[in-house]
């Protein structure tokens, strides 16, 4: 995808509108540098990407079976697929979420530790 232009987007929730009324005439999982882009072709013959709920930017699924799950969950159970321009090289080492559940794990740990030394010592009467 050419970075010249940010292409048409829709959130989730448009795209289960937009199929649930007949807006849809064809979806496709295309491949890009090392992610997924989910391509959407309406009725009208518009052409638009599937995005975040909150960011305009095409949202780029690091596999294929994350971005047919959505496709799923949005009651898409039929489509196209193609994995040209697909670089396994380009994908991203870290997923975000091994990153931001760490940092979950040692908040929580530090703030029991900071529990534990507020806590007044239990004497017995």
């Amino acid at each position: 995808m050419s970075n010249a232009q940010t292409p048409e987007t829709i959130t989730i929730g448009e795209l289960r509108a937009a199929h649930a009324t007949g807006g849809v005439s064809a979806v496709s999982v295309v491949g890009d540098a090392g992610a997924f882009l989910v391509k959407i072709e309406g009725a009208n013959g518009r052409t638009v990407y599937l995005s975040k709920a909150r960011d305009p930017q095409p949202r780029r699924f690091m596999s294929f079976t994350a971005a047919l799950s959505t496709l799923l969950s949005a009651g898409i159970s039929q489509g196209k697929f193609d994995a040209t321009n697909w670089d396994p090289d380009l994908r991203i080492k870290e997923p975000g979420n091994r990153g931001r559940s760490q940092a979950l794990r040692e908040a929580h740990a530090a703030a029991a530790a900071l529990r534990a030394k507020r806590r007044p010592a239990r004497t017995h009467v």
